[in-house]
Formats: C-alpha cells, sequence, structure tokens
C-alpha cells in the first residue's frame, strides 16, 4: 500500500498550531504591560508626600511637596518632566526632585530665594540658557511654582558634560511653635554634551554644605522611586535636605 503524504496540509496544519500557541502569549503580554500601566498608573505613582522637619529649637515643619518635576500645572503622569522624550535605556525618564532646601533664618521671600541661589553658586552652579525651560514645582496639593531664572549648571556651556537641573522657590510654612521656615526643590541630574541622561544620585552628591547650610538628610526617602517596564528613575535613591538656622 502506497502512502501519499501531503506536504502542504502538513505545513499548513503546523503553522495553524504554532499561531494557536503564540497567540494567547502574545496576547498575554501584551495585556501584562497594559495593565502594569494601569496600576503603575492608578495605584503606584505619589505626586505629592508629606514631609516633616524636626528641629531642637524651632518646632517640626510639616509640609506637603510635590515630588516630581512638572512640565505641565497637572497632577498625571505625563504632566511630569521626562526628559523631553528622550529615553535611556529604552524607559521614559521621570525626573524627581532630588534636592529640598529648609531656610529657617529668611525673613522675607526675596531673602530665602538669594540664600539658596548663593547656595547654589557657591558649589559652582550658576544660570545659563541652552537647556529647556518652563518647568513647575509643586507645593501644598495645588500651589504650582514656576521654575526660578533658567538652568542651573556647573558648566556655562551647555553642550559638554554638565550637572544641571531646575530649582522651585519658595514656599513659607509655619512650624508647631509658630516659627516660620521657607522650603524650596530642585531637580537636578548629570547629562553629556547630546543632553542624554548620565546621573541623577551623582548631581546631588556633589552638592555640598555652604556658608550656614548643613546638611539635614542624606538621603530623604520620598515616594518618587519608580522602575518598570516602561519609566524608571535610575540611580535616584533619594532627596538630599540642606537646613539653614
Amino acid at each position: 500500500m502506497l502512502f501519499f503524504v501531503n506536504l502542504k496540509y502538513i505545513t499548513n496544519t503546523l503553522m495553524i498550531r504554532n499561531l494557536l500557541f503564540i497567540l494567547p502569549l502574545l496576547l498575554f503580554s501584551s495585556c501584562s504591560k497594559e495593565d502594569e500601566n494601569k496600576v503603575f498608573q492608578k495605584n503606584t505613582l505619589n505626586f505629592t508626600q508629606e514631609i516633616q522637619i524636626e528641629t531642637l529649637n524651632d518646632g517640626n515643619f510639616e509640609l506637603n511637596i510635590g515630588i516630581w518635576m512638572f512640565k505641565k500645572q497637572k497632577k498625571e503622569i505625563d504632566a511630569i518632566a521626562n526628559w523631553i522624550n528622550v529615553q535611556h535605556l529604552g524607559k521614559t525618564i521621570l525626573e524627581p526632585i532630588n534636592i529640598i532646601w529648609v531656610d529657617l533664618t529668611a525673613k522675607t521671600t526675596e531673602e530665602a530665594n538669594l540664600n539658596v541661589t548663593t547656595f547654589l553658586k557657591a558649589n559652582n552652579i550658576n544660570p545659563r540658557a541652552g537647556s529647556s525651560e518652563g518647568y513647575f514645582g509643586l507645593f501644598e496639593n495645588n500651589n504650582w511654582v514656576s521654575q526660578y531664572d533658567k538652568t542651573w549648571s556647573n558648566q556655562l556651556n551647555h553642550i559638554t558634560v554638565n550637572n544641571h537641573g531646575r530649582i522651585f522657590l519658595s514656599q513659607k510654612i509655619i512650624s508647631n511653635t509658630g516659627k516660620t521656615a521657607y522650603i524650596s526643590t530642585g531637580a537636578f541630574s548629570y547629562e553629556n554634551e547630546q543632553h542624554y541622561f548620565i546621573s541623577f544620585k551623582n548631581a546631588i552628591y556633589e552638592l555640598q554644605e555652604q556658608n550656614n547650610w548643613k546638611i539635614y538628610d542624606e538621603q530623604l526617602q520620598i515616594r518618587n522611586i519608580i522602575s518598570n517596564s516602561v519609566y524608571d528613575t535610575f540611580d535616584h535613591e533619594g532627596a538630599k535636605v540642606f537646613i539653614n538656622q
């Protein structure tokens, strides 16, 4: 008895079986990423956080601060500064607030602004043109503050490896004992000559105590450390807090 093999039939059958096996995997993978993004947006991402600064002589200060640098005045993921959509290692970079200044000596907003900018200049960080502007900081849930002056950097030439950032000045708060303080925040990072991301951590490591500004916390844990398949803050580990008192 002769057996005739229908190769076309076998090939088509194998293709169908492979498709039936692969399609559920593709659908599962697609749904997993979609579900991950939904969970990230709804349940994981925080836009603000309560922080408390405790002092011996001036009481305790409590403040709700925005923990991201924003490109739009909205508390949503698409409003967070994201390195102008330039990805790093295949992920979108979310830009965290990573430095906080607490000024107990200033009597006015202008004086508080001057104290922060003097601190930066003492660290060889000065205002310069050449980088994107128009960003916002957030205080007390709905108080949006525009970035102060231009971008601040340790290099006047922006087409070089440089430590740069934007600062958001100065939110007045009162302690439980009636003492006034001004809170300011900043988002700093290292970039290369092509404006590609290098590091968040190294940027704030280089900012050291100057004049009356002392380190209050080397690495305050605030909830702006993110890593998933889409978004990342890479080597960011916390905010550096300075206090002037």
